[in-house]
């Protein structure tokens, strides 16, 4: 058996075990990055030397091609699902038989400092509101400068609305339906998704403003569509009709942001900013764990800790003396 058709079987091996859409994909190019550059060879042929050489290119020659272009190398976190998705792989691959030693035991998980994810501040929420609705200022020989109603305003600051007042991840919110919103009582259902070990159930509060922004953009999408929107059907779509995922999302902030003036707007930066508003409102760990949708306290207690770190800094010990003359 060559290593497509292992991973191939693995992938579906996944699927059939109920796991997420995002962890099939995330294997599923890890594991054609292994293949690509071994070459497919037979799955048994694979040597512990093969997966050193691998992991010296991923380290030190391999140049990821993304979408906005930048050219830095894999970040820490990546590798760190490549080597979760490599261990998983050849781990499934012994437990059923398809091959006798595994060739990954002796690579270590990589090690890295966790990025610091800098959450938007009350301020720039405000801008990216703001530069949601309009487009940028246009400058003209003839004219005065103007900017015009963005033909998707309604639906991009419901978008920055909800994920700024709810915390919830990218690809939640991509998932929002219908049906998951109540207006009546100014709730959004976030639903179990896949296995449930990441996306888990919760009921999520929405203001009035909130509110009214996601009415008004559904009734401007019924009259636009000329029907009813059914219970079951995806709130944010694009103008042409189609569903938004977390990946248009991201560009369409990345967007805003850059017409905004305000570098690096990604999605988790308003889970940071929840996060950050409920740590400042000193609610208690397990209450913000349950809110933003953890499954363990360890990331939650770093949300808190960042926001600790973050406050005004007082005086030192020293400088508090009052006797302390010089």
């Amino acid at each position: 058996m060559d290593l497509k058709h292992a991973v191939d079987l693995f992938l579906l091996h996944l699927s059939a075990n109920g796991y997420s859409q995002n962890t099939e994909d995330l294997y599923r190019w890890a594991l054609q990055l292994l293949n690509t550059y071994l070459n497919n060879p037979q799955l048994g042929a694979i040597q512990s030397v093969h997966l050193d050489q691998f992991w010296s290119w991923l380290r030190n020659e391999y140049q990821p091609k993304r979408k906005n272009k930048k050219k830095h190398p894999l970040t820490g976190r990546s590798l760190e699902n490549i080597w979760t998705a490599q261990r998983s792989f050849f781990g499934w691959c012994y437990t059923t038989g398809k091959l006798r030693r595994r060739p990954d035991l002796h690579i270590r998980k990589p090690e890295y400092a966790e990025r610091i994810i800098e959450p938007l501040t009350e301020d720039e929420i405000i801008r990216l509101l703001e530069a949601a609705r309009r487009t940028r200022i246009a400058n003209t020989k003839n004219r005065t400068p103007f900017t015009s109603p963005r033909a998707t305003a309604l639906r991009d600051t419901a978008i920055i609305m909800v994920l700024a007042e709810t915390g919830i991840r990218v690809s939640e919110c991509a998932r929002l339906v219908r049906r998951d919103i109540n207006f009546d009582d100014g709730t959004i259902t976030i639903q179990p998704f896949g296995t449930g070990r990441k996306t888990r159930h919760r009921v999520l509060e929405i203001g009035k403003k909130t509110r009214l922004t996601l009415w008004e953009y559904l009734a401007w999408r019924e009259e636009r569509e000329g029907q009813e929107i059914a219970p079951d059907e995806l709130v944010f779509r694009t103008l042409h009709g189609n569903p938004m995922n977390k990946d248009s999302i991201r560009q369409v902030l990345d967007e805003i942001g850059r017409s905004a003036g305000i570098p690096n707007v990604h999605p988790h930066r308003f889970r940071h900013f929840f996060a950050s508003i409920m740590a400042a409102d000193d609610i208690g760990e397990n209450e913000l764990m349950e809110k933003i949708g953890h499954t363990t306290a360890k990331m939650t207690r770093r949300y808190i800790h960042l926001h600790r770190m973050r406050r005004k800094k007082r005086d030192s010990i020293i400088d508090r003396l009052k006797n302390n003359k010089r």
